[in-house]
């Protein structure tokens, strides 16, 4: 059944980007949900700590621990907002950034030496068909946070 085999690929290659996600922390010598948070602030710049829960699709309360270790080993810097006080703001610090470009490194390396027998007409596909199972996982599954609330 077409079905069986597609959740079968996708429960491998989760259990990949696991192996691959441990194998790259401990490259650059940190935790792989820092590894996590150190690229998403890279990408956007600074985001809020609901923002960094939504994006990696974890709760508030996980977030935030793992924001804590990101921040007391150095990486991320909080700051409280100005005009509401109660606002906290993520962004990379000095050590995040050369973090993150450790990061950037390590994973060039590892896509090179993993994809480079691949065109870029596979890599695309390839991609598409990633985004498009994420997302129908994401908005079509029921109690899914991405789902709106009258879909549920």
């Amino acid at each position: 059944m077409p079905v069986r085999e597609l959740i079968d690929a996708a429960e491998t290659l989760a259990r990949a980007q696991r192996e691959v996600g441990n194998d790259l922390a401990r490259r650059v010598e940190t935790c792989r949900a820092t590894v996590s948070i150190v690229r998403l602030l890279e990408a956007c710049g600074e985001a809020q700590l609901g923002q960094v829960a939504a994006v990696l699709r974890v709760d508030l309360s996980v977030a935030s621990r793992q924001v804590s270790q990101a921040v007391h080993d150095g990486h991320v810097e909080r700051t409280v907002g100005t005009a509401d006080r109660r606002v906290r703001t993520l962004r990379l610090t000095p050590s995040g950034h050369e973090l993150a470009a450790r990061l950037r490194t390590e994973l060039a390396e590892r896509a090179g030496i993993t994809l480079g027998d691949w065109d870029t007409d596979e890599l695309r596909a390839t991609a598409d068909t990633l985004r498009r199972l994420a997302d129908a996982i994401t908005t079509r599954t029921p109690g899914h946070p991405a789902r709106t609330t009258d879909e549920s």
